[in-house]
């Protein structure tokens, strides 16, 4: 399917291309030959729905619906299990990523003997952790009420803030509720005591609240930092990665990115009465913290088209937080990849040697003949018959390629911008195979934001109203508001 209607744009060899989708059963089957990378604001999703056991209530909610319809149409459970595959799309899925051995696993805290923390029940972390997740719970049940009863106007006539809902398919949801939350607390504590509704506030314990707030917040900058749709993000993260490793590391690091994030509680008037005392982690987010590094490093695997997109990105090209092995691999993977490039379009090859060829004589000096092949022929000549090249020898020319000249130069860094093309844009002549590379890398997004927005853009467009436009108009809607909207 995926390839016929690429073949109306001319494009039939799908192994040239680079694909970014969820983790949807379908999806992993289809492009499984092909190496596709999938989408970081998804993994990063299905961590936290893993963490807070969301995905769980779910298989249940599809467990009782498939017991039912069972009982009704077959009488058994046969369709139990081919319903609960199907639904389970991502979160699912993720068990079958390949886990890293070398990670240095941390205790999580639980009770059962498991070494995979995505099969971990909730019923297995320890109590203090329990209680994190019920608070969670009693704030989502808060705000079903208030939502249910209209209670938002009152709070923003009392000078909070409208309590927002949590989904699961919306990514910085569940922040938002919290934030919500501990900002009009005092607000929605006062209402809710005029209508003796105070027992759904009274459960929920505020410091808890601020305390899973600053765990979600690497998660907000990180999600917020690669949603973006107008330039390259495909190199962002690996810098996302290996920051939320180092910030969930310990309480310590988590708290230093308070500056850096900004404060959710500015609001004096709606932060808590122990704002001034210094923040102290209890137990049961320590816990959490510890079972969220497990699952993102269970979870989510780099590519190594993440380290490459890095490394040619002006002012990463260091890999710092990086490990000797994974930037020789880079390095590796770079050289490659510009082998590959040379090959494939052989007319580069009179543009790019150095010193410029000059204009062919009639006939060549002895003394040419015996001349060194240039960095690029020395590599790509295969060994082609010629009677004046030595095959008892194996030497390599000490003049440095594209990749080393590239790290090795000097880059004022108050001059780069953040879009990496607009250095290889200047750079095109002294690095013609790394520009193209370059290219290549940052034009995968990090994310399926651009096409989620698309969606959402469509639906706005096809409405009751507007059910019988024609499909081509409706094309030209959609490029006419990405092109405005990105302008």
């Amino acid at each position: 399917c995926i390839q016929k209607v690429l073949e109306s744009y001319g494009i039939n060899d799908l192994t040239q291309l680079n694909f970014v989708s969820d983790r949807g059963p379908n999806l992993v089957k289809a492009l499984k030959p092909y190496r596709p990378i999938y989408c970081y604001a998804h993994r990063l999703n299905n961590v936290l729905k893993r963490l807070f056991f969301q995905s769980q209530k779910k298989k249940k909610k599809n467990e009782e619906q498939n017991a039912q319809l069972s009982t009704i149409n077959l009488g058994k459970n046969e369709n139990e299990d081919s319903d609960l595959s199907t639904s389970s799309s991502e979160d699912e899925n993720a068990l079958s990523l390949p886990v890293r051995t070398n990670k240095k696993k941390t205790k999580a805290g639980g009770k059962s003997a498991l070494n995979d923390p995505g099969k971990l029940e909730l019923s297995d972390l320890d109590s203090s952790a329990q209680e994190v997740i019920k608070t969670i719970v009693n704030c989502k049940k808060l705000v079903q009420y208030v939502k249910k009863a209209g209670i938002n106007k009152d709070i923003q006539s009392a000078g909070g803030i409208a309590l927002q809902q949590s989904t699961v398919v919306r990514w910085l949801s569940m922040i938002d509720l919290l934030e919500s939350i501990l900002r009009s607390y005092k607000q929605t504590k006062r209402i809710l005591l005029n209508r003796k509704q105070q027992s759904k506030i009274i459960v929920i314990d505020e410091r808890i609240v601020e305390e899973l707030i600053q765990l979600l917040k690497p998660f907000k900058y990180a999600l917020k930092l690669i949603q973006s749709g107008s330039g390259p993000s495909l190199y962002m993260v690996l810098i996302c990665t290996l920051y939320l490793r180092r910030t969930l590391t310990s309480f310590k690091n988590l708290i230093s990115v308070e500056p850096l994030l900004g404060n959710v509680g500015q609001d004096k008037e709606n932060a808590s009465d122990n704002e001034t005392e210094e923040i102290v982690e209890s137990e049961g987010v320590k816990i959490l913290r510890e079972r969220t590094l497990e699952l993102l490093n269970l979870m989510f695997e780099l590519d190594i088209r993440h380290y490459a997109s890095t490394m040619l990105h002006p002012k990463y090209r260091q890999l710092k937080g990086c490990s000797k092995q994974e930037k020789d691999q880079t390095c590796k993977y770079i050289r490659e990849e510009m082998i590959k490039i040379i090959r494939k379009d052989k007319s580069f090859t009179s543009i790019i040697t150095e010193p410029i060829v000059k204009k062919q004589k009639t006939e060549k000096s002895i003394l040419e003949r015996f001349e060194d092949d240039s960095e690029y022929d020395f590599d790509l000549s295969d060994k082609q018959d010629d009677s004046f090249t030595s095959v008892d020898y194996d030497y390599k020319s000490p003049k440095p390629d594209e990749l080393t000249k590239y790290l090795d130069m000097y880059i004022d860094k108050t001059t780069i911008s953040q879009n990496p093309l607009d250095f290889w844009r200047l750079n095109q002549s002294p690095f013609p195979i790394l520009t193209k590379l370059a290219r290549k890398l940052h034009c995968i997004p990090a994310t399926s934001a651009a096409v989620e927005r698309q969606f959402s853009g469509a639906g706005f467009v096809l409405n009751e109203r507007r059910t019988c436009i024609d499909p081509d108009n409706v094309d030209n809607i959609l490029l006419i508001r990405s092109v405005e909207k990105y302008k």
